[in-house]
């Protein structure tokens, strides 16, 4: 499968530099893709017009077009045919042929197998941090608090907190115990068999 994917790569590779050298010969200027874009960016630059505008707002526009793919779009091939510039001086270098051809000059250095790699003079032994092994238990809370955590204290929903609000009597509705420890409570009153 690793040499299918390599063999596969370098045909893509070798492929491109064949259509490269190919452009090169019949002296193309442009890849395919810029000559294209930029018919297409010519054709809606008939489309537009003009108003007022100064030579020096001509550089850069705010849809920010040329500045993502370089490639001079129909807004600078209107204003730069109302100020007699060649729009194709404005075409990035990356985009040229001969760039292309060289950017696919370095030769590729395949992997070696496994076997024949070389052993490192030096083995590492890797230690996990003892900070950073998760304790035992429900972890603490890492939040800082501030003075708007003051005000959770004054106001407590539940009941089990210890400022909280005391359970009251549903007998005698008093703070402290409950309708079974009730100081009033008579023993008729609640015995299963009273009536």
């Amino acid at each position: 499968m690793v040499k299918f994917t390599f063999y596969k790569v370098n045909s893509y590779f070798d492929d491109r530099q064949n259509k490269t050298l190919e452009q090169l010969e019949e002296r193309q200027g442009w890849c395919k893709y810029t000559y294209d874009k930029f018919e297409a960016n010519q054709e809606k630059a008939k489309l537009h017009m003009v108003r007022g505008m100064s030579a020096q707002q001509c550089l850069t526009c705010t849809c920010g077009k040329w500045e993502t793919n370089k490639i001079p779009y129909s807004h600078l091939i209107t204003v730069y045919a109302k100020y007699n510039h060649n729009p194709t001086e404005f075409v990035d270098h990356f985009y040229l042929v001969s760039e292309r051809y060289h950017s696919n000059e370095p030769i590729f250095q395949p992997l070696k197998d496994r076997i024949e790699w070389s052993e490192p003079a030096e083995r590492r032994t890797v230690i996990p941090n003892p900070r950073l092994i998760s304790e035992k238990g429900r972890p603490k809370s890492t939040r800082i608090r501030n003075e708007m955590d003051d005000e959770d204290k004054e106001l407590p929903t539940s009941l089990w907190i210890e400022n909280g609000p005391k359970s009251k009597c549903g007998l005698c509705r008093q703070e402290g115990h409950n309708r079974h420890r009730c100081p009033t409570r008579s023993v008729e009153s609640t015995s299963r068999g009273a009536t």
